[in-house]
C-alpha cells in the first residue's frame, strides 16, 4: 500500500486503510472507492494523507508496524486523558488502567511484527497533535526498549512515560505553544518548563510509578548536559530517559 498526500488523490482510488478522525469516529472503511464528494469530506476534517491500494500511484511506499486501529485508539485515549486533566477532572494515575492496555496492545503487535525493518515505521500520522507525536515517540521508544530486552515492567514504565512525556505543554499558555514568530527569552523559559510541569503532574498520583515522573522529567535533558531543565549530563540521566529522547527529533 502506499501513503499518498490528499492532493494528489483522485477519484475511483480505493482506500487500504479505514480513516478516523482525530476522535476515533471512522470516517471511510477500509476498500471505500474514493469520490470527489469524499476527498473533499476528508480535506475538510483535516486529513492529510490516506493509504491507498495499488503501486502505482505517486506516494510513499508504507508498511506500518501496528494496526491503524490500535493507532487511533492509542491517539484517542491520550487525548481524552490530556483534555481531562487540564480540565483538572482527574490526575493521569485516573487513567492508569486505561494507558496500560494502550501500552500493551502496543507491545503485543510489535512483538508480532518487530522482525519488520523500523525504517518502515510510518512515524508520522494523519494528524499533528501532541497526542499524536506522543504515540509516535511511544512506539518507537518500546521499540528501542524490546531490542534491549527491557523486562515487562521496564516496558510499561518506559511506555507510560513516553505517551505522557509532553503532558507538561498543557499548562503552557496556548498562544506561546502556536506562536509562529521565534519565541522571546522569556516565553523560551515557559517552554522549557513543560517537563517539570509534567512530573508534578504525574508525581502527585500515588498509582503512578514515580520512575514514569522522573522520565517526564528528564526528557529534554542531553548526555553532554545541553538539554532542560536541569542540565543533566551523563549518567545523571535515566537510561529510560535516554531512550525517549532518541525518537523525538524523528517525529513531528
Amino acid at each position: 500500500m502506499l501513503r499518498v498526500n490528499l492532493f494528489q488523490l483522485k477519484p475511483g482510488m480505493k482506500l487500504a486503510q479505514p480513516v478516523y478522525n482525530a476522535d476515533g469516529v471512522l470516517l471511510l472503511a477500509q476498500g471505500t472507492e474514493l469520490s470527489k464528494q469524499e476527498i473533499e469530506r476528508l480535506l475538510s476534517y483535516g486529513v492529510r494523507w490516506v493509504y491507498i491500494e495499488g503501486y502505482d500511484t505517486p506516494g510513499e511506499l508504507i508498511v506500518d508496524i501496528i494496526s491503524q486501529q490500535t493507532r487511533t485508539d492509542a491517539i484517542r485515549t491520550l487525548k481524552n486523558l490530556i483534555f481531562a486533566v487540564a480540565k483538572k477532572e482527574l490526575v493521569p494515575g485516573g487513567y492508569r488502567e486505561i494507558l496500560d492496555k494502550v501500552v500493551e496492545k502496543i507491545l503485543g503487535e510489535l512483538r508480532e511484527s518487530r522482525d519488520k525493518c523500523v525504517k518502515m515505521l510510518d512515524i508520522r500520522t494523519l494528524d499533528s497533535y501532541t497526542y499524536a507525536h506522543s504515540v509516535n515517540v511511544c512506539l518507537l521508544s518500546l521499540l528501542v526498549g524490546l531490542a534491549m530486552n527491557f523486562t515487562e515492567e521496564e516496558l510499561k514504565v518506559l511506555g507510560l512515560a513516553a505517551l505522557l512525556h509532553d503532558i507538561g505543554k498543557m499548562m503552557v499558555p496556548k498562544e506561546i505553544l502556536e506562536k509562529e514568530a521565534p519565541l522571546d527569552e522569556e516565553e523560551r523559559e515557559e517552554v522549557e518548563q513543560h517537563p517539570y510541569f509534567g512530573y508534578r503532574l504525574v508525581l502527585e498520583d500515588p498509582q503512578m510509578n514515580p520512575v514514569i515522573a522522573e522520565i517526564i522529567y528528564q526528557h529534554h535533558e542531553r548526555y553532554d548536559g545541553s538539554g532542560y531543565p536541569r542540565g543533566l549530563k551523563g549518567k545523571e540521566i535515566l537510561l529510560p530517559a535516554s531512550i525517549v529522547v532518541l525518537p523525538m527529533s524523528m517525529t513531528p
